[in-house]
């Protein structure tokens, strides 16, 4: 119960934010704008490997990259706001009065769960507003949820871990470009793998915990489903043990 109110609480605080709510109504309106452009046939941008689109391709090819771009910034944005809120408690003596209720473990998997019920209302706010202009299958929302959270798992692990060792604002942007630079890459590789499923350089993202969110849920259906059930075994495996990771060292800075 008392872990229930927590998570309660940081979820009220963070849609409570004017910030918040002015994210949730820019994102929508941004999408469609690349979605625009990128189905206007713009999308040759690997053009020694990809051949000429016609008119029905280039639109799913923009669509499905919409949707990797979304991905991407919704997991980068929220793990951002993982590692900030774990430096805040890290740092400040507010930790010291949620100790007396709460062991550091249920305080680190608050926050990452408070964060991903207020991802989650902006995504069913983004799709209710964004349906009536996509022609996105049915048959993928499963397969695109289910690989947004193993994506938040993953990432806001890494961010709370990152989180953790933060003591200095410095220490916090130096670790932030570097998960920057890695998920950009992933960015880039699930483009890659969008536009040029048959490349090798896609099928060894696929298995990669930090490409495979992205990659997956942009492409779930065109893909073998034992394949896609071994990335997504691993991605939450390797996410749990970040997690656990950053629990244990989260213990042992607060105590």
């Amino acid at each position: 119960m008392k872990t229930w109110l927590y998570i309660s609480h940081e979820y009220r605080f963070r849609v409570n934010s004017v910030s918040y709510w002015f994210i949730t109504a820019l994102i929508p309106l941004l999408l469609l704008c690349c979605q625009r452009f990128l189905t206007s046939g713009a999308i040759g941008i690997f053009s020694d490997e990809i051949a000429v689109l016609g008119e029905e391709q280039a639109s799913y090819g923009g669509m499905i990259t919409v949707v990797a771009m979304l991905l991407y910034m919704l997991v980068f944005f929220y793990g951002i706001q993982v590692m900030r809120s774990v430096s805040v408690l890290r740092n400040e003596r507010v930790v010291e009065l949620l100790l007396q209720s709460l062991s550091p473990a249920r305080i680190l998997l608050g926050q990452i769960a408070a964060i991903a019920m207020a991802a989650a209302t902006q995504v069913a706010i983004w799709i209710a507003a964004l349906a009536p202009f996509t022609t996105f299958p049915v048959q993928h929302v499963l397969p695109l949820t289910v690989w947004l959270a193993a994506g938040y798992l993953f990432y806001s692990a890494l961010f709370a871990l990152a989180g953790v060792h933060i003591s200095q604002e410095n220490a916090s942007q130096a670790l932030s470009l570097v998960i920057t630079l890695l998920s950009l890459f992933a960015l880039y590789a699930a483009t890659f793998a969008i536009h040029v499923p048959q490349h090798w350089f896609s099928d060894i993202c696929l298995y990669l915990p930090l490409t495979a969110p992205l990659i997956f849920g942009a492409r779930a259906a065109e893909v073998p489903w034992y394949t896609e059930v071994l990335a997504w075994t691993i991605t939450m495996t390797t996410a749990l043990l970040v997690i656990y990771i950053a629990c244990r060292y989260f213990k042992r800075h607060c105590l």
